[in-house]
This record gives structure tokens, sequence and C-alpha cells, in this order.
């Protein structure tokens, strides 16, 4: 019989979004050679879709049960317009017979801020491109994800010649 000790980390692939909280800014034309540092319009309900790779605490006092729970934390990759910034996410997970769940929690990375030299509404001389007037911040934010576990037997506990296992 294979023993698991108290649980196991199980690995879950995640399909993370949270939301958009970058603030980029251009620099709009508003004379002959001046020129306004505005924000750009983005939907408020926008969100950042961000594929990770979770990993869930299974403690086997749960190992056959048909609904699991537990501290969930994982790295992650911001997608879309965002593309390409690293995540760091910790939260709670609830899944279904190991394989398929939703976790929600507070996930880590860089957004879009104005660079601290300039202010919204300043008038300059010069038409700045975005990476001149932007730079990534850290910052926290919420998730929600959906996540899935390829094992064996996507709801049920594996089963072979009479034993029990847990992957």
């Amino acid at each position: 019989m294979t023993s698991m000790g108290s649980g196991v980390w199980q690995t879950t692939y995640g399909f993370v979004v949270s939301p958009n909280r970058d603030e980029e800014f251009f620099s709009d034309a508003s004379g002959q050679s001046d020129f306004t540092i505005r924000r750009k319009p983005r939907d408020e309900d926008s969100l950042t879709f961000l594929p990770s790779v979770l990993f869930t605490w299974l403690p086997t006092s749960q190992a056959f049960s048909r609904l699991q729970h537990g501290p969930t934390v994982g790295l992650g990759l911001t997608a879309g317009e965002a593309g390409g910034r690293v995540s760091a996410l910790v939260g709670w997970g609830l899944r279904f017979h190991q394989n398929i769940g939703l976790a929600v929690g507070v996930n880590v990375y860089q957004h879009r801020r104005l660079d601290g030299q300039y202010l919204e509404g300043q008038v300059i001389q010069e038409n700045l491109e975005s990476s001149k007037l932007n730079r990534d911040s850290t910052r926290a934010n919420y998730f929600a994800a959906l996540t899935m576990r390829f094992g064996a037997q996507p709801f049920g506990a594996s089963r072979k010649a009479g034993r029990s296992t847990v992957k």
C-alpha cells in the first residue's frame, strides 16, 4: 500500500483572470510644440488573462473525497496586450475529484503606471514614446481561476488491482 504521509502537493493548470489595473499614458498634441500627458482610455471591466501552473495541497484526510480544498500557490504569465509579465499567485482552491476546480486569491505582477517624473495633464515640449512615459510597478491584485489536473480518470479516484492510489 502506498502512503501519502500527511498529504501531497498536486499540480494543476489554471485559466486565471484578474481585473486589468494598468494605467497607461500618452502625449497628446495640444499646440504647435506642446504636448499634454493624458491617460489612455480603457474598459473599466476589462480582465487580464494569466495562463498559470498552480500547486494545491491535498491532505490525506481528503484524498478520496468528492470535494477537496486547500491552499494553492502558483506562477503565471500575463497574456494579450499585457503579455509577458510574470505573476506569483497565492489563494485557496476547491476541486472536484482532484481534477477540476476553482481557485481565488491574490496575485502580484507588474502593472503599467505613469513614470514618477511626470503628472497626468502636465504639458511637455516633446512628443514622448509610451515607453518613456510609462513604467512597470509591482502591485497586488485579486484573481479567480478555473483549474484542471490532467490525471488518469478525470471524475474518479484511480484504482488498480484492488488498491487505491492517489497521484
